[in-house]
């Protein structure tokens, strides 16, 4: 996750790099009874909070491999432009 990543994948342009980072489960563990490292996203203490609070979806681009997220009240998949511009 740290190379694909390189920080915090949080939208816009968070700059925690992956040693400030904490590994969150894309597919939830109480849903997938799996942990699988393809299936998680590096998010800073501070967002992976809110991910949880707020509801944060999130994937892998499959075009590109990268993290991206839709956060409530948006279509839109967004992506953090600081890491992956």
């Amino acid at each position: 996750m740290e190379k694909r990543d390189g920080g915090c994948t949080a939208p816009d342009s968070c700059d925690r790099d992956a040693r400030w980072t904490e590994a969150h489960h894309l597919n939830p563990y109480a849903i997938s009874k799996t942990t699988d490292i393809r299936d998680g996203a590096l998010l800073c203490p501070f967002h992976h909070h809110r991910a949880h609070e707020q509801g944060w979806i999130g994937r892998i681009n499959p075009d590109d491999g990268h993290v991206e997220w839709k956060l409530p009240g948006s279509d839109a998949w967004q992506r953090n432009t600081r890491w992956r511009p």
